[in-house]
């Protein structure tokens, strides 16, 4: 349902220029915090894929059953749809029922889904000379092993907060854990909430030094 008449669009414009954008990459990192995800899209779309987690209710039913599904309106409630324009209605319709921390994704799921194929790179894609590369092994796993990649800095993924706004904003971040699972897509969620240019190595240190890459002793 991305075929909309004139007359839809230049609703959906109005509606998205009274409301809150977020971008793509930062929902993850909001879902984790506790934001509510409502794909205001029609069930066969929302079968098809979906924001993790998100509560399907149609646009046309949202002002009839959002309460029974968000009853705190002082909730953060993500709306999403595919390319932005129902989910910005949505939103706006949300905020005229006294919700009052509403968001609407981006550019929808399509922007969302780009967003994913974008957090990791393959082991052979990366030059760490002109990258800040950022080791994120969990404190045994780094003391356990005498390997890094060349120029890495070691960070405790369980202390983030206390480094993470010491990063270099304007450069490109690459991070990895030993085999790119769930230390490095925490990690990645929550620097790319900050604004921050962060991917991880697909199949981490291990992936990396499989396809040829060069180690260095810590």
């Amino acid at each position: 349902m991305d075929h909309h008449d004139p007359e839809f669009l230049n609703r959906a414009a109005a509606a998205r220029s009274r409301i809150t954008l977020t971008p793509p990459e930062q929902v993850d990192a909001l879902r984790a915090h506790g934001a509510i995800i409502i794909d205001v899209r029609e069930p066969d779309e929302h079968v098809k894929g979906h924001v993790q987690g998100a509560i399907n209710l149609r646009l046309d039913d949202l002002t009839d059953k959002i309460l029974a599904a968000v009853p705190d309106k002082d909730a953060t409630v993500i709306c999403y749809c595919n390319g932005g324009n129902r989910g910005g209605i949505g939103a706006d319709t949300l905020q005229t029922l006294g919700y009052r921390k509403v968001l609407s994704i981006d550019g929808g799921f399509r922007a969302y889904t780009a967003s994913k194929l974008t957090r990791s790179l393959p082991a052979n894609a990366i030059n760490p000379s002109t990258v800040y590369v950022l080791d994120v092994r969990r404190e045994a796993d780094y003391a356990a092993s005498n390997e890094s990649l060349p120029g890495a800095h070691w960070k405790n993924p369980e202390r983030l907060a206390d480094w993470a706004d010491s990063l270099p904003q304007d450069q490109a971040i690459v991070l990895y854990c030993v085999r790119g699972g769930a230390v490095s897509n925490s990690v990645v969620d929550a620097l790319q909430a900050k604004g921050l240019q962060a991917r991880y190595i697909d199949g981490g240190i291990e992936a990396w030094k499989a396809a040829g890459g060069e180690v260095v002793a810590k």
